[in-house]
C-alpha cells in the first residue's frame, strides 16, 4: 500500500473510529457522573418510601374543610433507584365505588438540576409533569406545573409542597390557580401515616368516577 493510500485510509477509517471511541468514553463518564448525582438527590426523598394510609383533606375557598377522603399511598424504588414510583388511591368515605387513582414517577434531572414529577391518571389520558427543587433546610420538595384544560376549558396552574420533616407522618400540600384567577388557593392537604398493609390493585377498575 502506498503512502497516499495509507493516509487516505487513516483519514477515512482510523480517525473517525478514534473519535467515536473517545466520544463513547466521554459519554460513559458523563453518564456515570449523572447517575451519582441522581442517586445523591433522590436520597432526599427516601422518607417517602413505604406504604401509607392517607387522609385527603379537600378545602373550600374560605379555608374550611369540605370533605376528608381516606386513601392509600405506596412509594417504592424502581429502575435501579433512579425513580420513585408512587401508587395512589382515595375514595369517598361512604361510597368506595367513587374513587380516584394515579401514578407518579419522581426523579432528578442531573442536567437541568431539577426534580421531575410525572403524573398518570386513571380514566384520564392527560399526563402532567411538574418541576421542582428540594430545600434541605426545611426538608421540603417544592414542585410546580400546569394541568392543561383541567376542567375542559381552563389550564390549571398547580404547585405541591412535600413536607418531609417527619419520617412517620409526612404531608403534601396542593395549591391551585386557574388561568383566569388572580390568586392561588390551598385546596388539598394529604396527610400520611405509616401502614403495614400491602397495597393491592383494585378489582373494580370500571367503577364510576365522581
Amino acid at each position: 500500500m502506498s503512502m497516499c493510500h495509507l493516509i487516505s485510509w487513516a483519514r477515512s477509517f482510523v480517525l473517525p473510529t478514534l473519535a467515536l471511541l473517545l466520544s463513547t468514553t466521554n459519554l460513559a463518564h458523563a453518564q456515570a457522573g449523572d447517575t451519582k448525582t441522581i442517586f445523591e438527590h433522590m436520597e432526599h426523598l427516601r422518607p417517602l418510601v413505604g406504604t401509607w394510609d392517607a387522609d385527603y383533606e379537600f378545602h373550600n375557598k374560605d379555608g374550611t374543610i369540605d370533605i376528608v377522603e381516606p386513601g392509600t399511598v405506596k412509594v417504592s424504588w424502581v429502575l435501579d433507584n433512579t425513580y420513585l414510583q408512587v401508587q395512589t388511591e382515595h375514595h369517598r368515605p361512604k361510597d368506595p365505588s367513587k374513587y380516584w387513582k394515579y401514578f407518579t414517577f419522581l426523579t432528578y434531572d442531573a442536567v437541568a438540576k431539577k426534580y421531575l414529577c410525572t403524573f398518570f391518571y386513571g380514566r384520564w389520558s392527560t399526563r402532567v409533569t411538574e418541576e421542582g427543587v428540594f430545600d434541605e433546610q426545611s426538608k421540603e420538595l417544592r414542585t410546580t406545573g400546569v394541568v392543561p384544560l383541567e376542567d375542559g376549558k381552563r389550564d390549571e396552574h398547580v404547585r405541591n409542597i412535600y413536607k418531609l420533616t417527619s419520617e412517620t407522618a409526612p404531608s403534601i400540600i396542593h395549591y391551585s390557580r386557574y388561568e383566569d384567577e388572580q390568586t392561588e388557593r390551598m385546596d388539598v392537604i394529604i396527610k400520611l401515616r405509616r401502614s403495614k398493609r400491602p397495597m393491592t390493585n383494585s378489582s373494580t377498575e370500571n367503577k364510576q368516577r365522581r
